[in-house]
């Protein structure tokens, strides 16, 4: 906080630490409680899919219903594998339903945290991020990596690379 001319420190506890670095970076945190079937998010949820911001607390098939259904069958099948213990963490990117209609590529990355004493996963949680950008320019770049090449593939004039040692 700035007073004047000098500044005041203060000293935020740690829960409050991770409130400011969860609100700087947009990233949605959850927690699954996963005997009763129940998913928490933060207010960040509702904000990344266009919403006025707070927490959500569903069911996850509600969740998987914002899920787009191409991908509904590899993320159902990267959390079978952390809920098994197949699989260390569960970490995927898909598609979400945005409020307004549109679609959201999300990474979620999570790991089971609690287990009972036959190994069954208790509580499962981890963040979700907002990639939309990443995966648009990795597209982009695909789109024109591809017109390059079909375009060098269909030319008859010759076409050749220099490296910085003058290598062909």
């Amino acid at each position: 906080a700035r007073r004047g001319s000098t500044y005041v420190v203060i000293d935020p506890s740690e829960r409050d630490r991770i409130r400011f670095a969860l609100e700087g970076s947009s990233l949605t945190i959850w927690d699954w409680d996963v005997a009763a079937d129940s998913m928490w998010l933060n207010a960040n949820w509702k904000q990344m899919l266009g919403a006025e911001p707070g927490e959500t607390r569903a069911p996850i098939a509600d969740l998987f219903a914002l899920v787009h259904r191409d991908d509904v069958e590899r993320v159902k099948q990267a959390a079978i594998d952390a809920l098994k213990g197949t699989a260390e963490r569960f970490d995927a990117e898909f598609r979400i339903r945005a409020n307004d209609g549109t679609w959201l590529w999300i990474r979620t990355r999570g790991k089971v945290i609690a287990r009972d004493a036959q190994g069954r996963a208790l509580r499962v949680s981890g963040t979700n991020a907002d990639i939309t950008s990443r995966r648009l320019a990795e597209k982009s770049l695909a789109e024109s990596e591809e017109r390059f090449r079909a375009l060098t593939e269909l030319s008859s004039d010759l076409y050749w690379e220099q490296d910085e040692h003058f290598h062909l």
